[in-house]
């Protein structure tokens, strides 16, 4: 059986249309094309009712949310690793970096400054910025 989506008007199968029990015909007026692409403008134009409701959800249902985050970590596991290393590789990165300009300035600084600045990264765990200097 074929039906017409009111907001793009393609004719369309039954399959492209979510089921609703609350209709005449059993299925949503919205191919799930168009009704995917509304709801994501409704979650950029209401950001703090998404949160919210985001929110609720989770509290009502915490265990089935555990379940099904550890079912998309088993399903994902290789691209979960992919990106934590880009990730650890590009802040591990500019972390070398800061340390790097920082060291070259304890080399530049009198030695007032430089206790001011050892005593901030140790503060901040930049144990190997001060063992360079």
């Amino acid at each position: 059986m074929l039906k017409k989506c009111p907001d793009c008007g393609e004719i369309k199968d039954l399959t492209e249309y979510y089921k609703d029990k609350r209709t005449k015909n059993g299925y949503q007026c919205y191919c799930k094309k168009c009704q995917s692409e509304n709801f994501a403008k409704w979650r950029i134009n209401n950001r703090k009712r998404n949160n919210e409701l985001s929110r609720q959800w989770y509290h009502n249902n915490k265990s089935k949310a555990i379940e099904m985050i550890k079912k998309y970590e088993i399903k994902n596991r290789e691209k979960i690793k992919n990106y934590r290393d880009q990730y650890s590789k590009k802040y591990s990165l500019e972390n070398c970096i800061m340390i790097d300009k920082i060291n070259y300035n304890l080399k530049t600084c009198d030695n007032n400054i430089k206790q001011i600045i050892k005593m901030f990264l140790e503060s901040r765990n930049f144990k190997r910025a001060i063992a360079g200097s």
